[in-house]
């Protein structure tokens, strides 16, 4: 009698066994079904966020090639950020303007949200396609209880616009109303002579969304303009923002050193941000130490005069009179350039120089 209780025991005890080596194994299989979920979702995301921000960049550059048949295969875009197999599905490219409406907004928790508010904006939706064309995601132990696999999506969104800050080398800030939204044209640059509260010009430009803007008692031409207190050089950029308050200096000694001219032709022919201001403080005259940044322009430096003579390049048709004697003058040309993601600001005119930005 005492064997067989023995033997009992026994059984329970491998019973007890079989039982938690079964449980184990079957988290052990959750573990990695799920884990190859997220990761696939990781894949998903990571393809949709490359695709999205492409376009977005794109359209931001030139926005009469903003249409799904000029820019690049998004298709291609999401696959190469697609993980190992570099395989995804692009269900959906569309956004504001030629890139068609979007389709009604579903209730997932993998959905974009409206981004209807924003005037640019493109939206990528990608799902999960294996190498074999499968729509599912195989699952590796689930299929043991009749599961075969899971299907997953991606949504993103992007918008483009005035860049809301940008890292500014360049030590001048241009008028608003020295703006000229052509990006072939040629410009001169000035330094405004006198300048009476009140009595400044009025001028109307026309930004890169076809917004006329009215400015008033605006000056024009350029100022030196002190980036930052401790910057001795003109070569360290500084972070700048739409809104922010710069002083003026007429020493470009002071602000870059007694090499500026080495400075200054590092930049020949370099495309770089220029800050370009829109008030100046109504109890101030020529002699104003402050300015309200408005925007930025995208500036390519081609040439210019500084006093005594001191000339690199030349304007077509040379240097107009206002360039003579001691005026300091520059010109250059005025493009389109997306900074780092510093931000969109809506209310910021769009002189050229743009940023994109994800949002959810």
């Amino acid at each position: 009698m005492r064997r067989l209780q023995d033997e009992r025991g026994a059984v329970s005890i491998l019973v007890t066994f079989l039982i938690v080596g079964g449980v184990m194994i079957g988290l052990l299989a959750m573990v990695i079904d799920v884990g190859r979920l997220f990761n696939e979702r990781r894949v998903l995301v990571n393809g949709s966020d490359a695709a999205v921000l492409a376009v977005a960049r794109e359209c931001a550059l030139d926005e009469t090639q903003c249409d799904i048949s000029a820019l690049p295969p998004a298709r291609d875009l999401a696959d190469s950020n697609a993980g190992p197999d570099a395989v995804s599905d692009l269900e959906e490219l569309c956004g504001s303007g030629d890139l068609g409406a979007c389709r009604v907004i579903l209730d997932h928790p993998w959905e974009c949200l409206s981004a209807n508010e924003f005037p640019h904006h493109v939206r990528v939706r990608t799902r999960t396609r294996e190498s074999d064309g499968s729509a599912l995601l195989p699952s590796v132990f689930a299929r043991g209880f009749g599961f075969d696999g899971h299907r997953m999506w991606s949504c993103s969104q992007a918008i483009w616009g005035t860049a809301r800050g940008a890292n500014v080398t360049f030590p001048l800030a241009l008028s608003a109303c020295d703006y000229v939204s052509n990006a072939s044209a040629t410009i001169q640059i000035f330094e405004p002579s006198n300048f009476n509260p009140g009595q400044g010009s009025t001028c109307a430009i026309i930004d890169n969304d076809g917004n006329e803007i009215i400015l008033s008692d605006m000056i024009n031409g350029f100022f030196y303009v002190q980036l930052d207190d401790e910057r001795r050089d003109c070569l360290t950029p500084v972070a700048v923002s739409v809104g922010d308050i710069l002083p003026r200096s007429d020493n470009i000694v002071q602000l870059c050193g007694s090499d500026y001219e080495e400075a200054f032709q590092s930049f020949i022919g370099v495309q770089t941000p220029l800050p370009v201001f829109d008030q100046l403080p109504s109890d101030q005259g020529i002699g104003t130490t402050t300015m309200r940044i408005a925007s930025f322009v995208a500036f390519t430096l081609r040439g210019y005069r500084l006093g005594g003579g001191r000339t690199v390049g030349e304007p077509p048709g040379g240097w107009p009179p206002e360039c003579r004697a001691n005026n300091r003058c520059f010109f250059g040309d005025f493009g389109s350039a997306v900074t780092g993601d510093t931000g969109v600001d809506p209310n910021a005119p769009n002189l050229g120089l743009q940023s994109v930005q994800l949002i959810p």
